[in-house]
C-alpha cells in the first residue's frame, strides 16, 4: 500500500517524528498509509494531525518516491498552525518504551546527520542544508562588496523601495506599478514558503543594507514541474558591474541541485539588448517571439522567450 509523508519546515527547522522500535532510533517524516477511500491529500491531513497534533493549513503535492521494491509513494509539502507538536491518534495508543513515537521540530542542520527514513526523505534535507550556504560575497568590477543571500522577511521595507525605483525609472520589466509594504509583506511571505517547500529559489544582492538585485525562479506545476519561470531584476547603479552575471550563475545551480528542474525558461523585452546579450553568453537560446507584445514607453514592443536546459 501507499504511504502519503510530509515535509513540514518553519524557520530553517523540519518537523519529524523521533522512533525507537527493536533496539533502534530513527526518524521519519509525518505520514502513514493512504486508507481506502481516500485520496493521498485527505490521508496526510489526517496523519499529521494524528501523529503531531498540527493542523494543515496548505498542503500541495510535491512528488512520488519510489520504495526498494519499485512501489509509489506521494510526498506533500505542508503547512501547519502554530502550537506546539504532540502526539496523539493510533501513535499516541501504541506509544511504550519498546514502539517509541515523539514528534519535534528539528534544525534542519542536525537533521542532515541523523538516522532519517526513507532514503529520499535524506537526500531531500541535505538539498535543503545546500541552500543554506548564504549569504555570499563577491566584488564587483567597480571594487564593490556585495552580498548575495535568501530572502527574510525583515526584507520588506527593502524589497518595497527597490521595486519602487524600478518603476520609477520605468525600466524594461512587467512591474509597472508602484506595491504597499503590504503587498510586498505578502508576496515575501510566499517567496519564504516556496524556498522551504522547494517551489522556488529567490536570492537577494546588498551593499550593505541597501538591496539592488533580486531574481528567482518559480516552479511549474503537475506535467512542467520539471520546468522553472525565472525574473530578474538589478537596480540601475549596479548594472555593468557583473552583478547579474553572479546572480545567475548561482540561481541556475540551485535551479539544478535545489529544484531538481530540466529546463528554465524567461521571457525578455527585445529591446533589452543588453539583458538577451547575458543570456546567450549563459547558454539561453530563444524559442519564440510575441511581436507588441509589451506596452513600454509609449510604444508596443516585441517579446522574446528563451529557455536554458540544465
Amino acid at each position: 500500500m501507499a504511504r502519503a509523508s510530509a515535509v513540514i519546515t518553519k524557520n530553517n527547522k523540519v518537523l519529524l517524528i523521533h522512533r525507537k522500535k527493536e533496539g533502534e532510533e530513527y526518524w521519519v517524516f509525518p505520514g502513514g498509509l493512504i486508507e481506502k477511500g481516500e485520496t493521498s491529500e485527505e490521508a496526510i491531513k489526517r496523519e499529521v494531525v494524528e501523529e503531531t497534533g498540527h493542523k494543515v493549513t496548505s498542503c500541495k503535492f510535491g512528488f512520488d518516491y519510489i520504495d526498494e521494491k519499485g512501489n509509489s509513494h506521494p510526498v506533500f509539502y505542508c503547512e501547519v498552525e502554530n502550537g506546539s507538536p504532540r502526539l496523539g491518534g493510533p501513535e499516541a495508543e501504541k506509544h511504550s518504551e519498546e514502539d517509541w513515537y515523539h514528534p519535534e521540530w528539528i534544525e534542519i542542520k542536525k537533521a542532515v546527520g541523523l538516522n532519517v527514513y526513507p532514503e529520499a526523505g535524506k537526500k531531500l534535507l541535505k538539498d535543503m542544508e545546500n541552500i543554506k550556504n548564504y549569504p555570499h560575497t563577491f566584488t564587483t568590477k567597480k571594487g564593490k562588496k556585495i552580498t548575495i543571500r535568501l530572502p527574510e522577511k525583515e526584507d520588506v521595507k527593502g524589497l518595497t523601495k527597490f521595486i519602487n525605483k524600478l518603476v520609477e525609472e520605468d525600466v524594461p520589466i512587467l512591474m509597472n506599478k508602484k506595491v504597499t509594504e503590504k503587498e510586498e509583506g505578502d508576496y515575501l511571505k510566499g517567496v519564504i514558503n516556496g524556498i522551504e517547500n522547494k517551489m522556488r529559489i529567490n536570492l537577494f544582492a546588498f551593499d550593505g543594507d541597501k538591496l539592488i538585485a533580486n531574481l528567482g525562479v518559480d516552479k511549474k506545476p503537475l506535467r512542467q514541474e520539471h520546468v522553472g519561470n525565472l525574473g530578474i531584476a538589478v537596480d540601475k547603479d549596479y548594472r555593468g558591474e557583473g552583478v547579474g552575471t553572479e546572480l545567475l550563475k548561482r540561481i541556475i545551480f540551485l535551479a539544478k541541485d535545489y529544484l531538481k528542474l530540466k529546463i528554465v525558461i524567461l521571457s525578455v523585452f527585445l529591446v533589452n539588448k543588453d539583458a538577451i546579450k547575458l543570456y546567450e553568453r549563459l547558454g539561453f537560446v530563444p524559442y519564440g517571439e510575441l511581436p507588441k507584445g509589451i506596452s513600454y514607453k509609449g510604444e508596443f514592443v516585441g517579446e522574446s522567450y528563451m529557455y536554458l536546459e540544465l
